[in-house]
């Protein structure tokens, strides 16, 4: 039976009294008690809209020579919360559900695709423009998550970022071009991506990339809510 890889396991030995291994005598009855761990974050999907334009731009852009994303792994990134114990996930669902059910669904406005960081670039980015709704989805879901760690007693390693700014990477750079190569088609007039539910997502390492997979999906408050 094939393992999970090492960095997604954390074992605990126990004799078989139940005792710590070891303080157990003669150390013949161990068990390794293995809890496989899920890389996890939450994120906001999409548009058809933006997706067409992300589209367009890569096409226009394919003589740079870059290394572009597959589309099934285009996102918003709310949160990274990092590899969390997949026993564990059933108990936070409900604390997520009813955090975001009290935000309001609200609109991502675009901006520009650019390089990023500016002065050192190591991505490329669509760029999304900074709103009080984006920040609050994340402080909120930093909160929830935050307590949930505190009363089970984990470490928690996720922390909220410093300067809120939705945006979608459509590459990574191995190293920052000298001089930097011009992007084309980066100011296309877009209608705004409708945020309508908060999606939680595992990450998986492959040797061809991250897979990132869809495990809960929860929905915010609409906006013509009657409550």
């Amino acid at each position: 039976m094939a393992l999970a890889p090492r960095s997604l396991l954390k074992t605990k030995f126990l004799c078989f009294e139940g005792k710590p291994a070891n303080i157990c005598a003669g150390g013949f009855f161990i068990v390794a008690i293995m809890s496989v761990n899920k890389r996890i974050f939450l994120a906001i999907e999409v548009s058809d809209e933006w997706k067409i334009a992300i589209r367009e731009f890569i096409e226009a852009n394919r003589q740079t020579g870059y290394r572009w994303i597959a589309e099934e792994n285009w996102h918003f990134t709310v949160l990274f919360i990092g590899d969390f114990p997949a026993g564990k996930l059933n108990s936070i669902y409900p604390l997520l559900q009813k955090c975001f059910a009290q935000i309001p669904a609200f609109y991502i406005d675009f901006d520009t695709f650019m390089y990023f960081p500016p002065n050192r670039p190591r991505m490329i980015w669509v760029n999304g423009k900074p709103s009080r709704e984006f920040t609050h989805v994340e402080t909120s879901a930093y909160k929830t998550l935050k307590h949930f760690y505190s009363d089970a007693y984990m470490e928690m390693n996720a922390k909220p970022s410093q300067k809120s700014i939705p945006h979608i990477t459509l590459s990574r750079l191995k190293f920052s071009p000298k001089p930097l190569l011009q992007l084309h088609h980066t100011n296309p007039v877009l209608p705004v991506n409708a945020v309508k539910e908060i999606v939680l997502f595992e990450s998986q390492l492959k040797p061809t990339g991250s897979l990132y997979t869809s495990l809960k999906k929860f929905t915010l408050k609409p906006l013509f809510s009657k409550h």
